[in-house]
């Protein structure tokens, strides 16, 4: 039995545009934000058959959410604390340059540690496993947060302090024989090989 996680990035906000960093606060999506989720459920909503959206609680991924759901075909959205943003402590909201002035170019000593946020990602993987075995859901996240689990599935390779992702880029990983494969990783809604190997493999 496989499970299926099509992880989403959320749509472009104010933030993104300022080059503020994003943690726990509740920033909303921008008009730019709503058009790319959009974009990205009509594209996933294309021949592809979903089970359920599954969403961060902060407000820019559950609109998110929200919209590619309605695109979908589900008016209901799950929520899962477990897939928040990473939290910059008293970094969070400045940009780079901010950064630099304030704490030298690195993240305030009261930021969620890597190692935790990798916990904090282990343990949402194992819920989701549970939760929702054999099935095949969208998954509603943050690039701090989708990074930590990109990093963790691959040992490293990728993720973390590697990859920048996009707003509403796709991940796909898919859950059989007890592990985790990572199958695609931050490609945008219309590239024909985001999720060509899950065609392959029987999803679409």
């Amino acid at each position: 039995m496989q499970t299926w996680l099509c992880w989403v990035r959320h749509g472009q906000t104010d933030w993104n545009l300022q080059g503020r960093l994003q943690g726990t606060e509740d920033i909303p999506l921008n008009a730019a934000g709503r058009e790319q989720a959009g974009v990205a459920g009509q594209y996933l909503a294309d021949g592809f058959s979903w089970d359920g959206v599954v969403s961060s609680p902060l407000s820019r991924a559950a609109e998110t959410a929200r919209i590619i759901g309605l695109k979908i075909g589900f008016d209901q959205v799950d929520f899962l604390a477990e897939l928040s943003e990473r939290d910059y402590g008293s970094a969070s909201g400045l940009t780079a340059a901010e950064r630099k002035t304030r704490f030298g170019g690195n993240l305030a000593a009261d930021a969620e540690s890597i190692p935790a946020l990798k916990d904090r990602v282990g343990d949402a993987l194992t819920t989701l496993q549970e939760r929702y075995a054999g099935r095949r859901l969208i998954v509603v996240s943050h690039g701090g947060t989708i990074n930590a689990m990109l990093a963790v599935l691959s040992g490293g390779g990728i993720g973390t302090g590697k990859t920048v992702l996009t707003n509403t880029s796709l991940s796909l990983i898919c859950y059989s024989a007890d592990e985790w494969k990572i199958l695609a990783y931050n490609r945008q809604p219309g590239d024909g090989a985001a999720l060509m190997r899950a065609k392959v493999d029987g999803l679409a």
